[in-house]
């Protein structure tokens, strides 16, 4: 499986495969003079072997654009992650699988993504959660922000259209 990665950017990724034993910063970040918006459509396979070193398997992802439906396979901890744009497709999850903790998740419109983690969620924010799967043993924070009216377009109050009653009381002091 090769090395580490200390840092990974691209303006956008289109598919494929990405496997590595850990990344301490991925970004795609997008080019305007090319028009690319910044969406990350690859499988994330990260083993977790050697990133004693960090404490994290993914230490950060800035993801500018979407991501596509595809599932990210971490074993271990995981940092930050930000998408600026759609996640996943309808009956199309993104999947975010075994990791053992996740300090935050910031998304965009939320079209179907399950997110699996083993241990706690720190934050989890997006302007819209319509469908997917939440799991974890605890979860500090879960909150959809909507989006803001712009001159052509109403605005959407945030939502999350189910939430498991197992992923609510994950969040409840026993």
């Amino acid at each position: 499986m090769g090395s580490g990665l200390s840092t990974l950017a691209a303006a956008e990724w289109a598919g494929g495969r990405l496997e590595a034993p850990w990344v301490r910063t991925l970004t795609i970040g997008g080019e305007t003079k090319r028009k690319l918006i910044g969406d990350f459509g690859a499988d994330l396979v990260l083993s977790g072997v050697g990133a004693a070193d960090t404490g994290k398997t993914l230490g950060a992802a800035g993801i500018k654009g979407s991501v596509a439906p595809s599932v990210w396979d971490v074993a271990g901890k995981i940092g930050a992650v930000t998408v600026g744009g759609t996640v996943g497709a309808t009956g199309q999850p993104w999947e975010l699988k075994n990791a053992t903790a996740l300090a935050s998740l910031t998304l965009g419109d939320v079209t179907d993504a399950d997110v699996t983690v083993g241990g706690p969620i720190g934050t989890i924010r997006a302007k819209l959660w319509l469908d997917g799967t939440i799991q974890a043993t605890k979860i500090t924070c879960i909150a959809t922000t909507g989006v803001a009216a712009a001159r052509s377009t109403p605005a959407v109050s945030g939502e999350m259209v189910t939430l498991s009653r197992a992923a609510c009381d994950a969040t409840r002091p026993a």
